[in-house]
């Protein structure tokens, strides 16, 4: 910092110049040049500096459309006792960090001595350990000691690092270079175990000396971490835990190693740890399961001339598989076989495979294993077949008839420690002992390959999903022994129609699908292909033209509710990485629940949507990559030596509109110990329930291959806060302490979609481009741009067609618009209450007042020293106060949403004024906050010198608005809700007589777009009168499938705009906990049982809640500001990206607190 850096220095005009800042000699004053001031005034004395803000957190930050070019970590904010702020960028975040927390030490009034003196406990522990290691007690340890001890005092050390460390530092040893004294050790053990990153977090919550005290890491844990009541207790637990100095841990404190090691361990792991058990509910259908599945399980290579062998069953089922295939074939001596049939392959005995299967079944996952049987076997062997299914699996094949009234299939947990077979069975009118059903034949595309080489597995499909399915049924014959063994897993073959498929068959008939065919179906039908998927199993399997066995996306079937999305477990790669990252989740059981929206009837969603879906609320994920630990060099890389240069590549796949990916910039040359990235990036997804994301370590100057490693992760199972995740190798195996160091969190988005990753440029992030010709992005589906809708159009009530049906639904619009606004209100208060406490927009409400005690504290302690220029407050003139009515309409409501362009001037004008001086002298009262609470409402109290801070009045009104909005809302949410609810209940009914209603009713209204249900197509022509006919059926097929969908749109809106209100209510209630109990806790609030708070008399004066909360005692008589009775009239809020837009409002006279009456 005495040397000096280069920043960028914000100014309010939407400019930024580039200055050079540095710290004098003694370390008292920070100067910058080029100025046009003289040199002496171009200084700030540290004991001038109030608060230090990392991040973009002040008003010009946040209005300022320049600042979103830089990134959030690269800036930091200087505050002054006198209001003025001096906003900075710097080029990178280790500079940002180096000054956040140099300057954070200055302000804590220690000297030069004092700062050396901050590691002392370390040190100490350090020399016991180093005693302890000389065994000769001469002072000194050989390099073979020294190495034992650093690996002892820190895992995460590779020890050809230690090895390299120790033969630089005895290179430029004059003497004794083979050994170590005290001081030499403990300089090489902090060079290498202390990451600057994490000394720089530790740093920014450290109170006092560098460490952190069971307050600082009780605050770290709730406000980063996201851990919910904590302790004392629990944190005295994580430091007997990790800390590894005794003194340190008698204190009780965490230093810089044991928070490492914190940081490093399984509490820390970012993957949520309910999901490493069984944790969703095991009782709905098998359909309502995505299901693990192989393709060709006993393959182990590719399926040409691959091996076959009974370990891959093995490998696939203790990799938590629950749906294995076995291709049946006649073998020599009656015995049947297992094998790839047109191929090479070798041959295994089907009994030995069952065998292996039983086995192997239930040693991961005791939930059903389904074994899909091809059978190509003669009468004879079929025979044997079932001899040896009875046999070896005995009663654990599950082989009960379902019942003809049951339209549902049985549910996982009544199917544990049961084996499914799933196979053609005989037709019931088929009453011998052998029958015939249509042969299946998944391999004879590999024999068509080889007879016409010209054939192309790109050939685009025909119009029609249905005619490529292989209607022409081989017949072949079936034993009834073996049909009697399938019972509600028979398949059959999908009919013309989703439809016709309907009237035919049941629940217990499942269906195989080429993957061409499937694709199609998602393409051209995902909203029928969803709704089949709700009661039917379905299977895809991989073209047979894959012959080097590799695999399909799974995320393309998962997205229109495919159950089993067959993968040949033999090949690794990018499809396995998603397939195994999407089964890590529910404890690795092999199914995993689908999201409510693809298990409900009444549900609506489509895969192919680029909007939000009713009832589902988008989400935004913000990353940090913040470093790497210990990457290994790429397979075949020996060439390039130790050097790497890594980069990080994050994927996001689910549905089409949430695909996307992002790169950080490469960290050249170097060794891939501790390669430091530092760079924010966003993703919206509107279906984060779908939802992976893939984190994949890439060389960028490589020789052979290109993966170093990677790690897949569902979005329901990222935890937020500062994370470590384990990268794994190509073949899912962990890497050893190959870490990715992260910051993880998740909010809701405010609207649709903008548009696509790729299209749009990430403003937020200073990630660069990505580089064509390097690794691609084929396999995933892109996404195209598209315009911003209007966030309204989610919650339109669409017409069916059908008088009383819509006459039902558009009774709920009102409520509908009602909720939305209650809870927009809400959120838009609490977004600039944030704003006005300085903290990040995704902080919590804790973290809030936790801001204001310790802006309370610092400015009750202002240095008398600091000269500050008077300035004259004028009280602005109380509005009159009108009573609000109850039954005010949503209309008047949404006008209150807007105030006059006069008085946002005057807000935004008054920061600039009070940048010369924003309180009265330092002769006036010390600052004075506290926090009110009578009838369960509360309020910022403010005075002395905060009654006339234009700041601190603010934050004071924020926090009224925030307080009116809340009761608000917890008042009128449930009678809202149960509006909605009785429609909703209304719609199910009618849902069960719809096809009747649809039958009888007249048509969809002529307003309605028939093209919205063909995936935007334009309407048919005609095209000859022999057409006519076939035409106006389809058009009549088209408004039906409109109106049914229509009806399941409305009925999701109803559904999810309760949910959402229910949701805000529940955050409410705890908002308003979280607000007494933070309070109480940073010292804003001190209960005092008063008979009358500010003339306010208590209704009960025995009751607890009305009270006085105090923080601080005031000696002087300053200007005090009553807020009990506070007239904010026009409450206004700067219009920055943060706060949409500004509430007017106004209080009647016997009102205490100004709650808004909606």
């Amino acid at each position: 910092m005495q040397a000096g850096h280069q920043f960028v220095k914000m100014r309010s005009n939407s400019r930024v110049y580039n200055r050079f800042y540095w710290l004098n000699e003694n370390m008292s004053c920070l100067h910058w040049e080029p100025t046009k001031k003289d040199s002496g005034k171009a200084r700030i004395d540290v004991t001038n500096i109030r608060e230090i803000r990392p991040g973009k957190t002040t008003e010009l930050f946040l209005t300022s459309d320049i600042s979103t070019h830089f990134p959030d970590e690269c800036s930091f904010s200087i505050i002054h006792w006198d209001g003025k702020t001096l906003d900075l960028i710097a080029n990178s975040p280790d500079d940002a960090n180096i000054w956040v927390t140099g300057l954070r030490c200055l302000m804590s009034s220690q000297d030069v001595e004092g700062l050396r003196m901050r590691s002392d406990h370390r040190d100490t522990w350090l020399s016991s350990m180093f005693d302890e290691a000389d065994i000769n007690k001469d002072g000194y340890l050989d390099e073979e000691e020294s190495i034992k001890l650093l690996k002892s005092l820190h895992d995460g050390i590779r020890e050809l690092r230690i090895k390299q460390k120790l033969q630089e530092h005895f290179l430029f040893k004059e003497n004794d270079k083979s050994r170590l004294s005290r001081d030499e050790f403990i300089e090489i053990f902090k060079d290498v175990a202390t990451r600057p990153e994490v000394y720089f977090l530790l740093a920014r919550y450290a109170t006092k000396n560098d460490q952190l005290s069971l307050d600082d890491l009780r605050l770290f844990l709730e406000t980063e971490q996201g851990v919910c009541d904590v302790t004392n207790d629990d944190c005295v637990r994580i430091i007997e835990e990790f800390e590894p100095s005794e003194v340190t841990k008698a204190i009780p404190a965490l230093g810089i190693d044991g928070f490492t090691k914190y940081l490093m361990s399984d509490n820390c792991s970012v993957f949520d740890p309910k999901h490493l058990k069984v944790c969703q509910d095991m009782t709905q259908p098998l359909s309502h399961y995505f299901i693990a599945s192989s393709h060709n399980t006993y393959l182990m290579e590719d399926q040409v001339s691959g091996p076959s062998s009974v370990s891959a069953y093995v490998r696939a089922l203790l990799r938590c598989c629950r749906c294995v295939e076995l291709d049946c074939w006649d073998g020599p001596n009656g015995e049947p076989v297992v094998s790839h049939g047109h191929t090479p392959t070798n041959k295994i005995p089907f009994k030995q495979a069952i065998e292996a299967i039983k086995d192997s079944a239930f040693r991961a996952s005791p939930y059903p294993v389904i074994l899909t049987i091809e059978n190509h076997c003669s009468e004879s062997q079929q025979t044997a077949m079932t001899s040896h299914l009875k046999s070896v699996l005995g009663d654990k094949m599950y082989t009960e008839a379902i019942n003809s009234d049951t339209h549902e299939l049985p549910s996982p947990e009544s199917l544990k420690h049961k084996f499914l077979i799933r196979a053609r069975k005989l037709p019931l009118e088929c009453t011998g002992d052998v029958g015939y059903v249509s042969e299946d034949d998944e391999g004879k595309e590999v024999n068509y390959k080889v007879c016409d080489p010209t054939n192309s597995p790109g050939t685009p499909p025909v119009d029609d999903p249905f005619s490529m399915i292989d209607q022409a049924e081989q017949k072949q014959p079936l034993v009834r022994e073996l049909s009697d063994l399938v019972t509600i897993c028979e398949c059959v073959r999908l009919r013309d129609s989703f439809a016709i498929h309907r009237q035919t068959y049941s629940c217990q008939h499942t269906s195989s699908l080429h993957e061409k065919t499937a694709a199609r179906l998602v393409e051209t039908l995902p909203e029928e292909f969803v709704n089949h998927n709700k009661k039917y199993l379905t299977r895809v399997y991989p073209s047979g033209l894959r012959v080097d066995s590799s695999n399909f996306n799974p995320q393309d079937y998962w997205n229109c509710g495919v159950q089993i999305a067959s993968l040949n477990y033999q090949t690794p790669g990018l499809m396995m990485d998603i397939n195994d990252g999407k089964f890590s989740m529910n404890g690795g059981c092999g199914y995993v629940l689908k999201p409510a929206i693809m298990r409900d009837p009444m549900a609506y969603y489509s895969s192919q949507l680029r909007d939000s879906i009713p009832g589902v609320k988008p989400k935004l994920l913000h990353l940090r990559v913040i470093s790497g630990q210990n990457f290994p060099k790429p397979r075949g890389g020996g060439a390039k030596g130790q050097v790497i240069d890594p980069y990080v590549l994050i994927e996001i796949f689910g549905v089409p509109a949430d695909c996307a990916e992002q790169r950080t910039r490469t960290a050249p040359n170097n060794s891939g110990v501790s390669p430091i990235f530092d760079e924010s990036f966003e993703f919206h997804l509107v279906v984060s329930s779908l939802g992976l994301v893939r984190f994949v370590v890439l060389d960028d100057d490589f020789i052979g291959d290109e993966f170093i490693g990677q790690y897949t992760i569902p979005f329901e199972c990222l935890r937020p806060g500062y994370r470590h995740l384990r990268l794994r190798s190509i073949f899912d195996e962990p890497l050893e302490n190959a870490t990715l160091f992260v910051h993880i969190a998740i909010s809701d988005a405010e609207g649709p979609s903008p548009g696509s990753a790729a299209s749009t440029p990430n403003l937020t992030s200073n990630a660069a481009p990505r580089i064509p010709g390097k690794r691609g992005s084929t396999q995933k589906r892109q996404r195209k741009t598209r315009g911003r809708k209007d966030a309204s159009s989610i919650l339109q009530i669409r017409d069916v067609g059908r008088p009383a049906v819509d006459d039902l639904f558009r009774g709920a619009t009102e409520h509908i618009q009602f909720a939305a606004t209650l809870r927009d209100t809400w959120r838009w208060s609490l977004s600039y209450f944030r704003e006005t406490c300085g903290v990040t927009p995704l902080a919590s409400v804790k973290q809030c007042i936790r801001a204001l005690g310790q802006r309370s504290r610092t400015d009750a302690c202002a240095p008398e020293a600091v000269s500050r220029q008077k300035r004259k407050y004028s009280t602005p003139v109380e509005p009159e106060l009108t009573k609000l009515d109850d039954n005010r309409s949503v209309a008047e409501l949404k006008r209150r949403a807007t105030s006059t362009d006069v008085l946002v001037t005057q807000l935004r004008r008054q920061p600039s004024d009070t940048s010369q001086s924003s309180t009265e002298s330092s002769n006036t009262a010390p600052a004075h906050v506290s926090l009110l609470r009578h009838n369960n409402r509360f309020m910022l109290h403010l005075k002395g010198q905060c009654a006339t801070n234009e700041t601190w009045r603010k934050t004071a009104l924020a926090f009224d608005a925030l307080i009116a909005d809340s009761l608000a809302l917890r008042a009128k949410a449930k009678a809202c809700c149960d509006a909605l609810t009785a429609i909703y209940q209304k719609a199910v009914k009618l849902s069960a007589d719809f096809p009747v209603i649809l039958d009888n009713g007249s048509a969809p209204s002529k307003n309605d777009d028939v093209t919205s249900v063909t995936n935007g197509a334009p309407p048919l022509k005609k095209k000859s009168s022999k057409k006519k006919l076939s035409m106006s059926l389809d058009l009549e097929r088209r408004k039906r499938q409109m109106s049914e969908e229509n009806f399941r749109w409305n009925c999701s809106v109803i559904k999810g705009q309760r949910d959402v209100l229910m949701t805000s209510y529940t955050e409410v209630r705890k908002l308003m906990s979280d607000i007494w109990e933070t309070g109480v806790e940073v010292g804003l609030a001190e209960q005092q049982e008063e008979k009358e708070v500010n003339g306010v008399e208590s209704a009960n004066e025995n009751s607890n809640n009305n009270v006085k909360i105090m923080a601080s005692q005031s000696n002087g008589n300053g200007v005090e500001l009553t807020t009990f009775k506070r007239a904010v009239g026009q409450f206004t809020r700067p219009r920055s990206k943060s706060v949409p837009k500004l509430i007017k409002r106004s209080i009647s006279d016997d009102d205490n607190f100004p709650v808004t009456s909606l």
